[in-house]
């Protein structure tokens, strides 16, 4: 994740959103998967960021207790990977990194990705938008990330072909949404009015919040 209130994070909505407001509408994302974090139960919480400086004053006051760790590498794919190195170096038996473009993602997603992790070595959640919002694995599996056209379509389809032999096999989670463009905003926009009808499902409520000022 890249530092709330930071120059460059989600960029691309600014085709279809005023850019003085995006800051504060991916502040909001976060905030709304920290809440998700801090409901999840599992042995270790981590947030790795993007950047040189973090304001962990204000991760604590959302989740508690949690371990910080500076993303490494050029790529997405070389820091998943670099991450990956570290969890199990510190270690994790299981380990799921999330990102913060999915404030609707339910959590029982979340839960059910560590019950995969024991029928499967390794879990991924996909997203509609060709790629991921979720990998998890019992181990360190480096063919994961080789290969792979970051940044580009195709990643989930190539990662699952490549890896279609992996002991252990992979469990696939149900699809979801990342919101990083115009349309995957007006999507959202669209989901939250359904949600906030429906008491049943979890509404995200600084971004519900948030969007609702902003274009009120």
């Amino acid at each position: 994740m890249r530092t709330p209130g930071s120059e460059g994070v989600k960029t691309r909505l600014v085709e279809g959103f005023p850019k003085e407001k995006v800051p504060r509408l991916y502040e909001a994302f976060v905030q709304d998967t920290l809440e998700k974090l801090d409901a999840l139960s599992c042995d270790v919480k981590v947030i790795s960021y993007l950047g040189e400086s973090l304001p962990r004053d204000f991760f604590h006051s959302k989740i508690g207790e949690v371990k910080f760790l500076p993303q490494q590498g050029d790529t997405l794919g070389e820091r998943l990977k670099n991450y990956f190195v570290w969890s199990f170096s510190d270690g994790a038996a299981k380990s799921i990194v999330i990102g913060s473009d999915s404030p609707t993602l339910p959590m029982a997603y979340l839960e059910e990705s560590f019950a995969l992790l024991d029928l499967y070595e390794v879990v991924i959640g996909p997203s509609i938008d060709g790629g991921y919002y979720l990998l998890g694995m019992r181990k360190f599996h480096p063919e994961l990330f080789d290969n792979i056209p970051w940044g580009e379509e195709g990643v989930l389809q190539k990662t699952i072909l490549q890896n279609r032999h992996l002991e252990g096999g992979i469990g696939l989670l149900g699809p979801w949404y990342d919101v990083d463009t115009p349309e995957a905003l007006s999507l959202l926009k669209e989901h939250l009015a359904e949600m906030s009808r429906n008491a049943k499902e979890e509404l995200p409520r600084r971004t519900y919040r948030v969007l609702s000022e902003l274009e009120g």
